[in-house]
């Protein structure tokens, strides 16, 4: 058995203890557990063995995936535990450095194969959304700023975590966008500085 608190969004949470029913379809969509909020039972661990070395940011989310796929999960409402988020933490960090979506991918692959197969094209689909949507945020907020090079940066992330946005539509506005701020550039020069940062 394992007790956590779910967090990240998603339905509001139950005033009361309980068996989560269909737990495994929800946590293989989306990370909703932190490290802090949840106890293992030493003889669960013992069973499926520890966390992956191969996975940095990904690895908690899928041992829970892992769990919840030979174990019934409870979900305790007292708040137990409290965390934060911070600049100088392990995954502040992978995702400064753009780690964390090829992380994710490769947890995606291996949760897939020992995962039923109706499970495909499913598991980390959520998560997956919302690192596009905060590129996506990005993209806008860097591009009418006039820095279309931050710009590409954060739409290849885009595409990492949503490789639709590499065709269509979506792709030709980006590019069109692009190429008008880098002829702004080449005839009037970058924008300043200060009128960049009101306009980000």
């Amino acid at each position: 058995m394992l007790d956590a608190v779910i967090g990240r969004g998603g339905p509001p949470k139950p005033t009361r203890s309980w068996m989560i029913a269909n737990w495994l379809a929800t946590i293989a969509r989306m990370q909703r557990i932190q490290c802090a909020s949840i106890a293992v039972r030493r003889d669960v661990y013992e069973r499926l063995g520890g966390y992956r070395s191969d996975l940095k940011m990904a690895l908690d989310w899928e041992m829970w995936v892992r769990i919840a796929a030979s174990y019934p999960v409870w979900f305790e409402p007292q708040p137990l535990a409290c965390w934060r988020v911070h600049d100088e933490n392990e995954s502040s960090r992978l995702g400064r450095e753009g780690a964390d979506v090829p992380d994710m991918h490769r947890a995606v692959a291996i949760i897939e194969d020992y995962l039923p197969a109706s499970y495909r094209g499913t598991v980390g689909r959520s998560m997956l959304m919302e690192y596009r949507d905060e590129a996506i945020w990005q993209v806008n907020r860097r591009m009418q700023a006039g820095d279309w090079r931050a710009g590409l940066e954060h739409y290849a992330r885009a595409c990492e975590c949503d490789p639709t946005l590499r065709h269509g539509r979506p792709r030709r506005d980006f590019w069109k966008w692009v190429v008008k701020l880098r002829l702004r550039e080449s005839l009037f020069g970058p924008k300043p500085r200060g009128e960049a940062a009101a306009n980000s």
